[in-house]
């Protein structure tokens, strides 16, 4: 696990490609952020791969945060082994195959894909 103590740490590079307060939660009122090593690394050879960036909507919730979203009680986002991704602009369908392959886990919403690094 790599844990993201403060919010001073946010603008911290934490992989080649993503900074802390782009995994951290979102709710601003905890102090302490946890995100999956697993989920980080499949997240990099997601970017690699695509060539391009990826926008996280959501990665780490607290407890709080994930009840105000309407999160599952035992969303993976609770433990930083999942992330929302925004579709790209262009060929979401192959965006899609390509986080199936790398991905344990995923499902589709209107605007995002979830994905974990569940068994």
């Amino acid at each position: 696990m790599i844990v993201i103590k403060n919010r001073l740490d946010s603008h911290k590079q934490i992989s080649p490609n993503f900074k802390a307060y782009e995994l951290e939660c979102h709710c601003r009122d905890c102090n302490i952020s946890v995100v999956s090593e697993d989920l980080l690394n499949r997240l990099e050879i997601l970017r690699r791969l695509w060539g391009k960036p990826v926008s996280l909507t959501s990665c780490y919730r607290c407890y709080l945060h994930n009840k105000a979203v309407g999160g599952k009680t035992h969303s993976w986002h609770l433990s930083g082994s999942a992330a929302d991704i925004v579709f790209p602009d262009k060929d979401r369908s192959i965006f899609i195959k390509l986080c199936s392959k790398i991905f344990s886990y995923s499902y589709i919403e209107d605007t995002f894909i979830h994905v974990d690094v569940r068994s």
